[in-house]
């Protein structure tokens, strides 16, 4: 009985919804009508806003009891994202975006600390285009690289340094209005609420708090 009640569906954490061939065969889409047609609280995580930003798709959205988290975190990492609309585009498509759903996030995720400033300058933007907050979490990878460290199966940034640069994220969002959350587990008590999508207080949004972040 303890999972009799509308769990929310956070679609696109391992598989991105609005990739290329959603052009071709528009399943996406499909969904889209179905949780609209049932009112299931989504949380669609995406890089692509290009598809996502069309009207067809906006006009679905607006009637869904839905989120949205966009995957965004400078241009440099544009490089990285080869095939996904730019950093530019994306934060362009935001603005239409943030217009017809519940709210809308910014993922900060995977974090590298290299694009520490790039990301600081970046908040204001966030803000701009109607983000409610952002989440963080560190890049995790499965070899050694420069100032990583052992974590369980992962090679990630060490605590004290995310510590440190989330720090200073977390006190100018809240300058900013936005709110702030930690996606990274070993930093999860810095958020402005222990479950890191974002959806606290959002009505329709019942989140599950049978974890130990919530013991």
């Amino acid at each position: 009985q303890w999972c009799d009640w509308d769990i929310p569906l956070h679609w696109g954490g391992v598989s991105d919804p609005f990739q290329p061939a959603e052009k071709i065969y528009k399943n996406s889409l499909k969904l889209m009508n179905i949780f609209k047609d049932a009112n299931y609280p989504v949380i669609i995580s995406t890089k692509g806003t290009s598809i996502l930003a069309q009207q067809e798709y906006l006009e679905v959205l607006k009637k869904m009891n839905v989120m949205v988290q966009i995957s965004a975190i400078c241009k440099e990492y544009d490089k990285l994202d080869s095939g996904a609309p730019t950093f530019d585009q994306r934060m362009k498509d935001a603005i239409e975006i943030s217009k017809n759903c519940k709210r809308l996030m910014i993922r900060c995720q995977p974090y590298n600390p290299v694009v520490f400033s790039n990301v600081l300058k970046n908040l204001k933007t966030f803000k701009e285009v109607g983000a409610y907050g952002v989440i963080f979490e560190g890049m995790k990878y499965k070899a050694k690289r420069p100032n990583t460290e052992r974590h369980f199966g992962d090679f990630v940034f060490s605590k004290e340094l995310l510590k440190k640069q989330f720090s200073i994220f977390k006190d100018e969002c809240h300058r900013l209005g936005l709110r702030f959350f930690s996606g990274e587990n070993r930093l999860r008590p810095m958020s402005d609420d222990l479950c890191c999508c974002g959806t606290e207080g959002l009505e329709g949004f019942k989140v599950n708090k049978c974890n130990l972040n919530h013991k």
